[in-house]
């Protein structure tokens, strides 16, 4: 097996295990996509930008299920009583730079630092204990994000050939990527809702889908004109959503790949102890899809030690059809009870959509796919 970037065959001094979704983000999946030195080159540059380009996410999730500790800072600006002020991100915390002070309200914004020494001022000595100093200014933040920057592009890219490469799709990546270049920028391009059940999708997203914000990736492939097409879909904490076309002439067979994470873990959400009657260990294995075999004549330690590895590699991957069902599930009890539209179920462009799998395959578009789910309406 070959480095996808720089085409050298892998050997045991420059192999390495690759984050497929940056670890910075929380990403959990892994594998064996690029060499030792593309991937620390990587790191130092594009990786690096990327991640201080979203650390006013990071920065503000306290359980994200990064492996490696990261104390990202991010510059904003923040709208306190109509005043825009310049502020950074720091450990969950927006902080302005300079002290803002509330008179009315006895409040002054900023480092307790910058705070103190504020008040010192001789015309709040006398009061300088009525402040309230607040660290974590909140108000409305301005994030500078430009999606179409070279490096945004470029990682989003790197993200899509390494869920490719990591499944072993075969695909013509010298399209993509040759002689250590990124050849096209132009092939990432933004997801949007192209229809009235997606826009409801997109809508209700923190109602179903209970585990928000997440990530997913999903590989698939488009048939437009007798000529196939291969798509990676990429989502970053269920907020940036991007296509990015790998082939525009695939070879290969029609496929759907999925893959979908929590990028945070509750610090409940841990593995319990247990005395392991038959009927637990028979279900264990059902949960966590292991063969029964592996387990006999293990002894309540070893079955504890077990299953809780393989507990720890499973409890941030979400199954992509369950949060299908959910979104199902809530619009159906929306029409059941009536709080529904009723116009749209006049609506037959709607009404076919609720359709997933159209009889006619050229009705079959990008979206489509994106949605692609084996769950059923009935009919009305």
């Amino acid at each position: 097996m070959n480095c996808w970037f720089c085409n050298n065959e892998f050997d045991p001094e420059n192999t390495s295990i690759e984050h497929i979704i940056l670890n910075a983000f929380g990403g959990k999946l892994k594998g064996h996509t690029l060499c030792n030195e593309c991937n620390e080159e990587f790191g130092k540059t594009i990786d690096k930008d990327f991640s201080k380009m979203l650390s006013f996410i990071t920065s503000r999730i306290y359980d994200l299920t990064n492996e490696r500790p990261i104390n990202p800072c991010h510059e904003c600006q923040v709208l306190i009583d109509n005043i825009v002020h310049d502020a950074f991100m720091r450990e969950g915390k927006c902080i302005l730079y300079k002290p803002y002070i509330d008179e009315n309200n006895f409040k002054i914004y900023g480092t307790q630092k910058n705070c103190k020494n504020f008040l010192k001022q001789s015309k709040y000595q006398k009061i300088k204990e009525k402040y309230q100093i607040i660290e974590d200014c909140g108000g409305l933040q301005f994030i500078p994000i430009n999606l179409e920057n070279e490096g945004f592009k470029k990682s989003l890219i790197k993200m899509a050939i390494n869920f490719a490469v990591h499944k072993k799709i075969n695909f013509n990546i010298k399209k993509v990527v040759n002689n250590r270049k990124f050849l096209d920028l132009n092939i990432v391009f933004p997801y949007f809702p192209q229809s009235i059940l997606e826009k409801m999708f997109e809508d209700k997203e923190i109602e179903y889908n209970t585990e928000y914000p997440i990530h997913s990736l999903k590989l698939f492939t488009v048939t437009v004109a007798e000529r196939k097409y291969l798509f990676c879909f990429t989502e970053l904490f269920s907020v940036f959503k991007q296509y990015v076309l790998l082939d525009d002439d695939y070879q290969g067979e029609h496929f759907v790949e999925h893959y979908a994470q929590k990028t945070v873990v509750s610090k409940e959400d841990s593995f319990k102890d247990g005395m392991w009657s038959p009927k637990d260990i028979w279900g264990a294995c059902q949960q966590y899809d292991i063969n029964p075999k592996l387990v006999q004549h293990k002894s309540t330690e070893e079955l504890n030690k077990f299953f809780n590895l393989r507990y720890n590699d499973v409890k941030f991957y979400l199954n992509p059809d369950n949060i299908f069902n959910s979104f199902f599930t809530i619009l159906m009890l929306e029409i059941t009870n009536g709080k529904f539209d009723k116009e749209l179920l006049n609506n037959i462009e709607f009404l076919k959509e609720l359709d997933f799998f159209p009889k006619n395959p050229n009705y079959f578009r990008i979206s489509k796919a994106y949605r692609e789910t084996e769950f059923f309406l009935p009919s009305f």
